[in-house]
């Protein structure tokens, strides 16, 4: 590794950025800290982590840019996992000073082999986490221990300041009721054997989800809604929604990284990344974010592609939902049947309108042609495709599981269809209820008797199909989808 306090190097995909922190005065890259230690600018050091921090003893700090150089050294590797007054392996005498801990980055403290039996007079380390801007609320913390000066982080980026958001407010009526901690509900879970539930992230840094995605990063975006508001209100637009993304560079389970995207939408009820941007599900409209250079911002204001996703006042639950793309490179949407819209374009004249009765809807990003794939049910609350490309989705009250059959006219409760000459729509596609009929689908919401044994209930939300090798076997290509009422997930 190449060290230097220059910024007019090529660029190349490890190129480093590191700001530098408040308080922390920086010194010369090489007059004091490597003066100090001769050897390393000559061997070098490897570096796994997208940015560094190298430091000397207490008085000797660094930040500075680095490139990965072709001659590296091996390394000894100490890993710090988030552990809290836990030994380092590989330090002797070395451990966080308690209640401190790593938690920005992944969290890898590296030191290096040098040539020869004896350690220099200070040892230098290196601290690997992600790239650096200076987040609103710095919390840095010291660990000094055996010579050593170790930073901890825990990073929040914003683009406004949250200070600035809306307060939302609690809107559980029953006082009484018991509230968990994050890590007691999720340790409340019943799972099979082998499996187990953790908390990725909980309040406050996450509140009121929505919805989420993965991009290709394997960072996780979470729509917050805050808008959608119980009646008569229906939607407090003194209230602002939010795109979260949230990061989890060490692999342990939890998030390392928060970072808002924008916190000025309204009527938030999906997120998608991709083709230079960020979608986003905003009845009555479809927006796109531009993010074309990458840098988690946006490049402007949002832009309108679709328009004419109605939300009914009398129910509005049923609005428009499920961004996600599909294998053929289109946008999908979901929409409930009491949200009738005539979709069209925002740059297109009223007359070439598509109408929308509830069902499955997609959108292609390059030719901007928009389709109602099906027609029908209620209100579909989750989507995905198996292995052979075949795409279904579940709804709730008139059935739970769909075949998404392009052009397909399917079963609805009461409402109008698009086209007055269907007759006989399809119904379901699964052979089984998961409520008790006889008894109508709103008593389903009560806990216990017939309705438990069958499944739980009428409501389901999300869905997956899960095509991974991770699980065993008997789990491939199985569909997974919440059950509101059973509290559960049915398989």
């Amino acid at each position: 590794m190449q060290f230097s306090s220059s910024a007019e190097r090529p660029s190349s995909p490890n190129r480093c950025r590191l700001v530098h922190t408040a308080g922390i005065s920086p010194i010369s890259p090489t007059s004091m800290l490597m003066e100090h230690d001769p050897i390393t600018p000559r061997h070098g050091c490897q570096l796994s982590g997208p940015w560094f921090i190298i430091g000397g003893g207490i008085r000797h700090v660094t930040r500075q840019q680095g490139w990965l150089g072709q001659s590296l050294a091996t390394l000894r590797l100490a890993l710090l996992s988030n552990v809290e007054g836990k030994r380092c392996p590989g330090w002797s005498g070395l451990s966080p000073t308690p209640g401190h801990r790593l938690a920005a980055g992944r969290n890898e403290l590296l030191d290096r082999y040098w040539p020869g039996s004896a350690q220099p007079p200070r040892s230098p380390c290196l601290l690997t986490g992600q790239e650096a801007h200076p987040p609103r609320d710095q919390q840095m913390k010291q660990t000094l221990q055996c010579g050593l000066l170790v930073w901890a982080a825990t990073v929040s980026f914003a683009t406004a300041a949250e200070s600035d958001f809306p307060r939302p407010y609690d809107s559980e009526t029953d006082l009484s009721a018991v509230r968990l901690t994050p890590d007691a509900a999720a340790a409340a879970f019943r799972v099979p054997d082998g499996f187990h539930v953790g908390v990725f992230a909980a309040e406050p840094d996450v509140c009121n989800p929505i919805a989420v995605t993965w991009d290709t990063r394997g960072r996780l975006w979470v729509a917050e809604n805050y808008t959608y508001a119980e009646p008569p209100k229906k939607f407090d637009l003194d209230l602002r929604d939010r795109v979260l993304i949230l990061t989890d560079r060490d692999g342990d389970g939890r998030f390392d990284e928060r970072r808002v995207f924008l916190d000025d939408a309204h009527r938030l009820t999906s997120v998608e990344v991709g083709r230079g941007g960020v979608w986003l599900m905003c009845p009555p409209r479809l927006l796109f974010v531009p993010d074309r250079d990458g840098d988690d911002r946006p490049d402007g204001p949002a832009e309108t592609v679709l328009e004419g996703f109605d939300v009914p006042p009398e129910n509005y639950h049923n609005f428009a939902n499920g961004l996600r793309w599909g294998p053929d490179g289109w946008l999908y949407g979901r929409c409930g049947a009491s949200s009738p819209g005539e979709i069209r374009r925002a740059d297109a004249p009223q007359a070439y309108r598509v109408p929308l009765r509830g069902g499955v809807w997609r959108y292609h990003p390059v030719r901007k042609q928009f389709e109602a794939v099906c027609h029908g049910t209620t209100n579909p609350w989750g989507h995905d495709w198996d292995r052979h490309g075949e795409a279904f989705f579940i709804n709730t009250v008139n059935g739970h599981l769909w075949h998404t059959i392009a052009g397909a006219h399917l079963e609805r409760p009461h409402t109008i269809n698009a086209n007055p000459l269907v007759y006989e729509p399809i119904e379901m596609h699964a052979d089984h209820w998961h409520f008790d009929t006889g008894k109508g689908w709103t008593d389903s919401r009560k806990a216990g008797g017939a309705h438990d044994r069958l499944g739980g209930g009428h409501a389901h939300v999300g869905m997956t199909i899960y095509l991974g090798r991770q699980w065993p076997a008997a789990y491939q290509g199985r569909l997974f989808t919440l059950n509101q009422h059973g509290r559960r997930m049915n398989v």
